[in-house]
């Protein structure tokens, strides 16, 4: 198998609950970056951060969603392995 480039990223720290807490984060920023910059300051200004915001926070989120999926089947296959034992 290949490695990918998303492999290599560190998983969050705090396990599970860090990554949790990091892909719920990551949804309000989502949300609420492009929409604080769509509602204060300037048209072309924000309107080119809301832009840039949703694409960078979107991104990050999805790695935060890919790592929580990481960790989730993690913990699900060392359970599946310690109930075979």
């Amino acid at each position: 198998m290949t490695d990918r480039w998303i492999d290599r990223v560190p998983d969050a720290p705090g396990g599970i609950f860090g990554a949790w807490f990091n892909a719920l984060f990551g949804g309000v920023l989502v949300a609420g970056a492009p929409t604080i910059a769509l509602t204060t300051g300037e048209a072309p200004a924000s309107v080119l951060f809301a832009i840039a915001a949703l694409g960078l926070f979107g991104f990050l989120e999805f790695v935060f969603v890919y790592k929580l999926h990481q960790q989730i089947a993690g913990r699900r296959a060392l359970r599946a392995e310690r109930d075979d034992d």
